[in-house]
């Protein structure tokens, strides 16, 4: 095993430290694993709370390092869709990618918390066993020993079924959205659920947690009052010596009567748990005048503690709380986690009473075990050897327990009252968003829906996961979740929805628009036996496990209901019924129907049933709402919800192309391709790309089909910037090159399914195979990204109207052989520079101010051409800095297939071929010979030389102005009059046919002299406006003074930094969408800096500009330069390197004048940077310069 450097270090590290402590806070969670397992020899590694990388490499702050996470629930089905949901929840960074998700169902219903508590640990113990190498379970895999730490355990019990929703507590979905790594290209959202909120909270208050066992109820919410940014623990922990931390949470006296409170002593023991006690029981355990501490559900139990606690489960009874003693033929037992177990380490509570369960009123309902739920009865020879051998291991074994009272906090149990069930969602709907490590919880009543118009919408009205294409109005207090509306609906107030189809077939004969009236919900449940949905309907004002006798239906008794639609009370409940007669258990529902016509009537939307309706319903299957519930297919609940989810990407995409508007769609179309429905996101892209007449949203349509091939491929399988000119795809782009765009995407599509399909070798489906090659698709991926580069060309294109000269006019050209000299400075950007390039430049508008200057006191850019009789064109490029001896390259075009391949950049004259072709000298279309059209427009052909004294990739923007003095030196050549304004936009015209992209400011840098603004607006055709600012001589000769330009001495490197901008505009990631703006603002801002004279601001915005630049493309600062900067700063106003950085130019602006060339030289020998070369430079007033012999 070969070591790092990095590893040694961390060895020796731990190995010294003489605490045997130490927390590593840059350690990665399976780092810490490799330490463990191979270094760290009876020495404890504290694991919590350090950042980790988290779900493919995401930075994670603040997440608690689990060993295991077991989830206990009803059956083996749920146990399988809770684990892949938890899983899924592991990919979202909630979880560190190293714990072990395990999903258990109980063993039996009636095993109780506390049984289902020792099974959950018994199978965590078993997992862990194994990997350590035993092969039988036990307990000492909890502790700490020799060469491994104690293991940190979280077991969450998913709790009874719910009638709100089918999916459980704990995976209902809240009004907000989990956001992983929001501002970059991996970024994952999802909306969030109870179960989510409730890791958030876990995380927090196990800050600081010694290795140990957590146990969790995931049935309430957890508010807090004034939440805290960062780490900071909510437990002190210093105290803790063993056994047992109960969480506590401040609670009013009124809402202590219906849930359990601690009684707590002066050193935080706990002395008694009381259970819907009376008003004195409960003011006995007094926080102070207003509160006191609620059981919260959650507890901690100490390596030694849980350790004793597994041993149980090997001890009849008890061992009939776990699967193996289900497994042995055994009846199960049901034990209370907090009644049976943990009430025996209460100080108050003596052996006899325990053991007896008689104490009336201290702990609930009597007998504490029981084969039922009630826990009401004498207590049976069984039952009081459990709790004598629970008493025995843990009390008298010295197991101590103490509560910790988390103060900010405030407890919400979610019970079955539908009214406050709405109620918590529209609170947490305006709950503060949270941020941490990158990663944020958005709340918004409005989450992950598309609506047509949300003026219909109330103010205190919620929808999570809703996807309306027919008008909906909600008035307020309502809740719609995961509905579908396709058909117009008004929803009244106070009215609760849930997984609701509105079309024309489940309303099929119902009034339109439908009107469901207040106060009512509707929840429809998937069924396992396949029978479709069974919808339900209830009032939110009823109290479903109450006697018919004090409740209602639909918020009138029950006799209103038997009146209205002769119903009978044998009809709902048989006449053997034993329990009580209630909401939940009458059978009011026709299994399999999915239609509101079902509940239209039985619901009271209108008048009395219509005839046939209540016959109808008695011969149904008909079931109650707890059994609905009982027989619900979570799975698939899942699936159509994540289903449901990616029409709704779908959908607010699609009309974010189609209005021009963008949102950002990184994170949903990566959540959407990873839940497996990309083949929505693709038909709707193809869809927009072949139907938009507009070539910038085209552009984007199909760069959207290059992220969602990258999301399918996954993160860290290749990079995404490369060559896009595989053959394959060549015939796409013809098409889309001649302008047959449906053709072009249609051949497209084609191809991406042929790559996606025929390199699987088999006869997959391409968007779910794990044969899929993540190079493959990365690679379609590219092919699709320059498939959008050439219509972003076509964008751009539109520029042409402003760049046509007259062909009409009478043209008088220069004498044969002789020559026309163009030259022109070189430009220095100074504020808003990546806001001219496309397609940024006319989706968002652009702004920028720069300089043209000379360097050393020369115009470094030049060309000259003359007319030759020879009908050909010779091209003669001088190198920058020729070195001694070297020979100019000459290129010779004398037939059109000379010139053919002049847009390939890397071709030799390409740039000058280009230039020719762009302004009609050649017409490479024509069948005429080149000879013969040169003879015939000009009498001969042409020789052109170039040159610049720049190197390549110095960021001075010499490759646009060499365009742009050549295009000049051309048109005066053969009679036409110089219009910077038309050369401006010909140079991007120019530079589209060349492929190589670019925007527009260096050539309007380098073609008009002095300082200038140039903007263009956010719309198609593109318009490139330059306004050179009037600046006085003292104005100008003080910049002179102070403005001072160095060469960093390595090229830039700038080959996949445009690729990459305009991917993240694509994506509309914040920080770009962000920056872009700030970028035009900022120019505006230097622009009157320099009207005012005022140098220093305009020092501020340039180095102000630098960091937006480093925002817009990471990594363009070398190592030097940020040394050099920092180093410079108490000597500028400003310091900026030129273009996309990364290597070549900078430029300061020195606060002392007379002052640059001295400092930087000092400067420079200072930091032993001998790579850097100082260049005089001054402002060039005049700009293009134009010479003819």
């Amino acid at each position: 095993l070969l070591l790092s450097v990095v590893d040694l270090f961390l060895f020796l590290l731990v190995a010294g430290t003489g605490s045997g402590i130490i927390e590593f806070s840059f350690c990665s969670a399976r780092k810490i694993k490799f330490l463990e397992r191979n270094y760290l020899k009876a020495v404890h590694l504290k694991r919590s709370w350090c950042p980790f990388h988290g779900g493919s490499g995401a930075i994670m702050a603040q997440l608690h390092a689990w060993d295991v996470i077991v989830v206990t629930c009803r059956d083996e089905p749920t146990a399988g869709a809770y684990e892949k949901e938890l899983k899924k929840t592991q990919e979202k960074g909630l979880i560190v990618p190293s714990t072990h998700i395990l999903a258990v169902a109980d063993p039996d219903a009636r095993v109780g918390s506390g049984g289902a508590t020792l099974n959950a640990l018994l199978v965590a113990a078993e997992l862990l066993s194994s990997q350590d190498g035993f092969t039988a379970v036990t307990e000492d895999v909890l502790k700490r020993s020799e060469g491994r730490s104690a293991r940190h355990i979280l077991i969450l019990h998913m709790g009874r079924d719910f009638p709100f929703d089918a999916c459980c507590r704990a995976y209902t979905s809240i009004p907000g959205m989990w956001n992983v790594r929001g501002d970059s290209h991996l970024a994952l959202s999802s909306v969030m659920t109870h179960l989510d909120y409730l890791l958030y909270m876990l995380n927090k208050i196990c800050i600081g947690s010694p290795p140990g066992v957590w146990v969790s109820s995931s049935d309430m919410v957890l508010f807090e009052s004034a939440p805290q940014q960062g780490v900071g623990r909510m437990i002190d922990w210093n105290s803790f010596n063993g056994g047992v931390m109960a969480v506590a949470i401040p609670g009013s006296k009124t809402y202590a009567k219906r849930h359990g409170v601690y009684r707590i002593g002066e050193q935080n023991e706990i002395r008694d748990i009381i259970f819907q006690g009376s008003s004195d029981q409960i003011e006995s355990c007094s926080l102070d005048s207003d509160s006191v501490p609620v059981v919260s559900g959650i507890v901690f139990l100490c390596p030694n503690t849980a350790s004793k606690l597994l041993d149980l489960q090997t001890q009849p009874p008890l061992e009939n709380c776990t699967y193996i003693g289900v497994d042995s033929g055994n009846s199960p037992l049901n034990v209370s986690l907090y009644f049976d177990m943990l009430l025996s380490l209460a100080k108050d509570v003596t052996q006899e009473a325990y053991e007896a369960g008689s104490r009336p009123g201290s702990y609930g309902h009597g007998s504490v075990f029981s084969a039922g739920s009630s826990h009401i009865g004498e207590p049976s020879a069984e039952r009081r050897t459990a709790r004598a051998m629970v008493w025995r291991r843990l009390r008298l074994a010295g197991v101590t327990m103490q509560a910790a009272v988390l103060r900010n906090v405030e407890h919400d149990y979610v019970d079955l009252y539908p009214s406050q069930f709405i109620q918590r969602l529209q609170r947490l709907a305006h709950q503060k968003d949270v941020t941490a490590g990158g990663n944020s919880f958005v709340f918004s009543r409005l989450t992950q829906s598309f609506v047509q118009e949300t003026d219909t919408l109330a103010d205190s009205s919620v929808l999570i996961n809703c996807l309306c294409d027919a008008s909906a109005t909600v008035a307020d207090n309502s809740v719609l979740m995961h509905c579908r509306v396709e058909v117009p609906m008004t929803v009244s107030r106070g009215c609760l929805m849930n997984s609701v189809c509105v079309s024309s077939d489940t309303c099929k004969d119902l009034p339109s628009p439908l009107v469901v009236p207040e106060n009512l919900a509707i929840i429809s449940f998937t069924q396992k036996d396949g029978s479709g949905n069974t919808i339900t309907c209830f009032g939110t004002c009823d109290e479903l496990d109450s006697p018919i006798e004090s409740s209602t239906f639909c918020g009138k008794s029950w006799e209103s209901l038997f009146e209205r639609t002769g119903i009978q009370a044998a009809d709902l409940w048989p006449e053997d019924t034993v329990e009580k007669k209630t909401l939940l258990n009458a059978r009011l529902f026709q299994r399999g129907c999915s239609s509101l016509s079902s509940v239209h009537w039985l619901a009271g939307f209108s008048a009395p049933p219509a005839s046939g309706d209540v016959e109808a319903w008695r011969a149904a299957d008909r079931q109650s709402l707890a059994q609905t519930v009982l027989q619900a297919d979570v799975a698939l609940d899942f699936n159509l919800r994540s289903r449901l989810s990616a029409e709704i990407v779908v959908a607010i995409q699609r009309r974010a192309l189609h209005t021009r508007k963008p949102i950002s769609w990184v994170s949903s179309f990566r959540s959407t391709a990873r839940n497996g429905h990309a083949d929505l996101l693709f038909a709707m892209l193809d869809e927009v790309a072949a139907g938009s007449a507009d070539p910038g949203v085209r552009a984007r349509a199909l760069a959207g089909v290059a992220d969602v091939l990258a999301a399918i491929a996954g993160d860290g399988k290749g990079l995404r910037s490369g060559p896009g000119g595989n053959k394959e795809w060549k015939s796409a782009y013809k098409q889309l090159q001649e302008g047959n765009v449906k053709e072009g995407i249609a051949r497209l599509t084609a191809e991406r399914e042929r790559w996606m399909n025929s390199r699987l070798g088999s006869s997959h489906s391409p968007l779910s195979s794990p044969l899929l090659r993540p190079r493959e698709l990365l690679r379609a991926a590219r092919h699709y990204e320059g498939a959008a580069q050439i219509l972003i060309s076509q964008a751009v294109k539109t520029a042409d109207e402003f760049a046509k000269f007259d062909e009409d006019a009478t043209l008088v050209p220069v004498e044969m052989n002789k020559w026309v000299t163009v030259e022109a400075p070189a430009r220095a950007d100074i504020a808003g520079g990546w806001s001219d390039t496309p397609p940024i430049t006319y989706e968002n508008g652009g702004s920028v101010t720069n300089v043209a200057f000379l360097v050393n006191g020369k115009r470094p850019i030049g060309a000259k051409v003359k007319r030759i009789p020879e009908p050909i064109l010779r091209l003669c490029l001088v190198s920058a800095r020729p070195q001694p001896g070297e020979v100019p390259l000459v290129v010779e075009c004398k037939e059109l297939q000379d010139m053919e391949d002049y847009c390939i950049p890397t071709a030799k004259g390409a740039l000058l071929k280009t230039a020719f072709y762009c302004m009609k000298v050649v017409d490479l279309q024509s069948t005429v010979p080149l000879a013969e059209q040169l003879i015939s427009k000009y009498g001969g052909g042409f020789e052109l030389q170039t040159w610049s004294d720049l190197p390549s990739g110095s960021g001075l923007g010499t490759s646009s102005i060499l365009a742009g003095v050549v295009i000049s030196a051309i048109l005066t050549a053969v009679g036409h009059a110089v219009d910077r304004d038309r050369i401006t936009h010909m140079v991007l015209m120019v530079e589209q046919m060349l492929t190589t992209g670019g925007g527009w400011q260096d050539q309007a840098g380098g073609l008009f002299g002095g300082v200038k603004i140039t903007r263009s607006e956010r719309h198609l055709p593109l318009k490139v406006v330059v306004e050179p600012l009037n600046l006085s001589e003292e104005i100008l000769k003080e910049f002179d003074r102070r403005f001072v330009v160095i060469y960093t001495g390595r090229t830039r490197l700038a080959r996949n930094i445009l690729q990459e901008v305009i991917r993240s505009w694509y994506g509309q990631l914040p920080r770009i969408v962000d920056t872009a703006r700030a970028l035009v603002a900022g120019s505006e801002e230097c622009a009157k800096a320099f009207l005012a004279g005022d140098l220093e601001k305009v020092g501020a915005c340039m180095s102000r500009y630098w960091e937006q630049k480093k925002v817009m493309a990471y990594g363009c600062e070398p190592d030097t330069v940020r040394q050099f900067m920092a180093a410079l700063t108490p000597y500028v106003y400003g310091q900026s390197m030129a273009g996309a950085g990364g290597g070549g130019y900078m430029y300061i602006l020195m606060k002392e004048p007379d002052t640059g060339a001295e400092v930087a030289k000092r400067v420079l020998a200072e930091c032993e940077i001998t790579s850097f070369e100082v260049y005089g430079s001054s402002v060039d007033r005049d700009g293009l310069y134009i010479n003819v012999e």
